[in-house]
């Protein structure tokens, strides 16, 4: 019986076989850089949902994805462990 592949491993490779080098590191670099400026919390939410899905292996756990909202307005990331708890906390 074959093991089932989970859509993580599934997307790796996707990107490893499909997704230049070049195309990452400016992934990694928007990643990093993203801030809210003028955005809603919602807004950059969905921003930076759409980079994390290159940028996966530099968040490990979902405390550490919370604490690299690090682009919100507020400054407040590091008070909560998990994305959602930073989303629901900073949405006016």
């Amino acid at each position: 019986m074959q093991k089932p592949i989970y859509w993580e491993k599934l997307f790796e490779a996707f990107l490893a076989k499909f997704i230049p080098d070049t195309t990452k590191t400016k992934k990694e670099h928007k990643f990093i850089n993203l801030r809210q400026a003028g955005k809603t919390v919602d807004e950059y939410a969905v921003e930076f949902s759409k980079i994390y899905r290159f940028t996966t292996y530099m968040i490990s756990t979902e405390e550490n994805h919370a604490k690299r909202l690090q682009g919100l307005n507020l400054d407040i990331s590091f008070r909560y462990k998990t994305f959602a708890e930073v989303l629901m906390n900073t949405r006016e």
